[in-house]
């Protein structure tokens, strides 16, 4: 799928010129998270899921009202700092220090359609790798083990998801409100492979400029 992506990309890019548009932006996301993945609610925690986001496309348009745009979406970093119990049925064990932290980013191809009014919307597939790692200082096998050091990790992997937004344009400048859902869960066998705090829609805005 990425070489799919990369080949139309570079698709727009052999295309004229004059035609051919190119936009950096910078923004905020917001990620969501999920009681019971990484912290309880009832327990002192703090979740960092509001981060700084960055993008970067080319736009081929097709006539006024359409157009194509590929490029590179980096949605940002979490992380999370929980004091929890090690087993999800009963909270009353001696709570643990869990601490994780990952990011999100990839590559995106939408269309667009474009209103005289300066309006647009877009939508198409995001194609992204999601991190997290995580570390338990003092994770313990029951209420009465002794505690031990944990490491787990999510193992990346390519994946996709849909990507869509709208946005108003006015010259060179952009705004642009987009949703994502992008999560770090592959579905593995329980014990081999570990999901982010992060998990359903990630929403961002965006400032752009078009040269």
């Amino acid at each position: 799928m990425i070489k799919r992506l990369l080949g139309i990309v570079l698709l727009l890019v052999s295309l004229q010129a004059n035609a051919l548009d190119f936009s950096i932006g910078a923004g905020v996301s917001q990620f969501t998270a999920d009681n019971g993945t990484w912290y309880q609610e009832e327990f002192p925690h703090k979740l960092n899921l509001t981060s700084s986001a960055f993008i970067a496309k080319i736009e081929q348009s097709i006539n006024d009202k359409y157009a194509i745009n590929a490029g590179y979406l980096y949605l940002g970093k979490t992380s999370s700092d929980a004091l929890a119990s090690a087993s999800d049925a009963d909270h009353s064990w001696p709570l643990s220090n869990w601490i994780g932290y990952g990011d999100v980013k990839g590559f995106f191809l939408q269309g667009k359609r474009k209103f005289s009014n300066g309006i647009f919307i877009e939508g198409g597939t995001y194609y992204y790798k999601a991190t997290w790692q995580e570390y338990i200082s003092d994770w313990r096998a029951c209420a009465d083990c002794a505690t031990q050091y944990v490491e787990v990790s999510h193992v990346p992997k390519w994946k996709l998801a849909p990507i869509y937004g709208l946005g108003y344009q006015k010259d060179n400048w952009s705004v642009a409100l987009q949703q994502t859902w992008v999560d770090a869960d592959e579905g593995s066998v329980e014990g081999t492979n570990f999901p982010a705090v992060y998990k359903k829609y990630t929403t961002s805005i965006f400032v752009n400029y078009t040269f």
